[in-house]
């Protein structure tokens, strides 16, 4: 009851993000309700902080918890030599692809999307990639592509025939691969569906679309790629629909892969944040106006 008059009379106010100014407040004899705060001060101070816990509540399930993107951990400084070999190292893909997927179960990444929210959880997989990859563009999309990959394997069907063919998509362990997709970002839009799912296959489709994009400097070259699986997806595997969800996580990517080309601290966030409709348009204008005599 203390700390509800304290939060309703304005004292405690935080000196830093996530801590409160301690403040000597008096108390009356009974040790409970801070002197000089009555009922109706103490009711007032309640519904205030009942509304405080509903809007906590509320940005947990929201896309971020905060309005100014956290900071990452500061990039190492890899000579370019060293970092152009990285993708033509076979087996260190196929390492760094095992220490991001044990990264996505860590109770460390768990922290973070506590702390941040998933569209900024985003975020670190990325730094965590372009670490493991010795700030390899091309490495670091690949892997954080392989890494939230949502299925363990794929079936192929065909028609009157049904389902003939598996593949495996990973070569982890039943449980590993369960605690691996429990652990991705799923709340990333406003329309995000609900369940224990969410729309944790949309980054599958963001880094994908982010990968072709970036190896081919063509958004266009990408969306024709996407656009193509989509149509296979819904027609061969075994319970495949095609999704336009599917295809904005492609153009998001697209997108983003292009903001990487002119700026390697581009987050993906920032288009998991902006409207489709104005990027776009913007994009339009900029082209307009460059091509213009």
């Amino acid at each position: 009851m203390q700390f509800l008059c304290i939060v309703f009379h304005g004292v405690g106010l935080p000196d830093q993000p996530g801590g409160i100014r301690q403040t000597e407040v008096p108390t009356d004899s009974g040790g409970g309700i801070p002197a000089g705060c009555d009922m109706r001060v103490w009711c007032r101070g309640a519904v205030c902080a009942a509304i405080a816990m509903l809007m906590s509540v509320a940005a947990g399930r929201a896309q971020v918890t905060g309005e100014r993107p956290p900071p990452l951990p500061p990039r190492a400084e890899v000579p370019g030599v060293i970092s152009a070999l990285a993708p033509l190292l076979l087996p260190k893909i196929l390492q760094d692809d095992y220490l991001l997927r044990d990264y996505l179960r860590s109770e460390e990444f768990a922290s973070v999307r506590r702390r941040f929210g998933d569209v900024y959880a985003v975020d670190f997989i990325y730094a965590e990639a372009e670490r493991l990859s010795w700030n390899n563009t091309y490495e670091a999309l690949l892997i954080a592509f392989l890494a939230v990959m949502d299925h363990s394997k794929v079936g192929v069907r065909l028609p009157a025939l049904g389902p003939i063919l598996w593949f495996p998509l990973t070569s982890e362990f039943g449980d590993d691969c369960e605690q691996r997709l429990r652990g991705l970002p799923r709340r990333l839009y406003a329309d995000t569906p609900r369940g224990i799912a969410g729309d944790r296959d949309k980054l599958q489709h963001f880094f994908g679309s982010a990968f072709l994009t970036y190896l081919f400097d063509s958004a266009e070259a990408a969306d024709r790629v996407g656009n193509s699986v989509e149509w296979w997806e819904d027609l061969l595997i075994v319970g495949g629909v095609s999704d336009p969800r599917d295809v904005r996580a492609n153009r998001q990517g697209q997108e983003w892969a292009l903001r990487l080309r002119e700026d390697a601290d581009a987050r993906p966030s920032a288009v998991f944040m902006a409207p489709l409709q104005e990027r776009r348009e913007n994009q339009e204008s900029i082209r307009e106006g460059a091509e213009a005599p």
